[in-house]
């Protein structure tokens, strides 16, 4: 029996969206089997929308998926409250090698917000 390396934590994105803005990071994820993906966002009380987080797949780092709620890989929202702080977390499985994960801020004004991502992977047996 193979030994498993313990699950890493790591923040890919810290840092404010303003409105129709968007911060993105790129994953290469050769031996990630699964990921845990949460997202933190301080909405301020001027915000009329809440962020969207995409996973955008790509089979070679390049191409990566459209950023809709059709084509990307997976999707998430956090619960949107102005003026309040949510978080939200999701699993996926079976990943493609390389990952774009991307927070869109769809307000139109006036809104800044604050995003942390966080994503926990899980490797394969090594």
């Amino acid at each position: 029996m193979g030994i498993f390396p313990p699950k890493q934590v790591e923040t890919i994105i810290s840092c404010a969206i303003s409105a129709g803005g968007e911060a993105h990071s790129d994953l290469d994820l050769p031996t990630v089997i699964s990921l845990a993906v949460t997202a933190k966002i301080s909405y301020p009380s001027t915000c009329s929308a809440g962020v969207i987080v995409y996973l955008l797949a790509s089979p070679d780092g390049s191409n990566y998926d459209n950023e809709n709620l059709t084509d990307a890989f997976a999707h998430f929202s956090p619960q949107f409250v102005a003026g309040e702080v949510h978080q939200r977390t999701i699993n996926v499985d079976l990943l493609p090698r390389y990952v774009r994960i991307l927070v869109r801020n769809p307000a139109e004004a006036s809104c800044t917000c604050s995003a942390v991502v966080n994503i926990t992977k899980v490797y394969n047996e090594v």
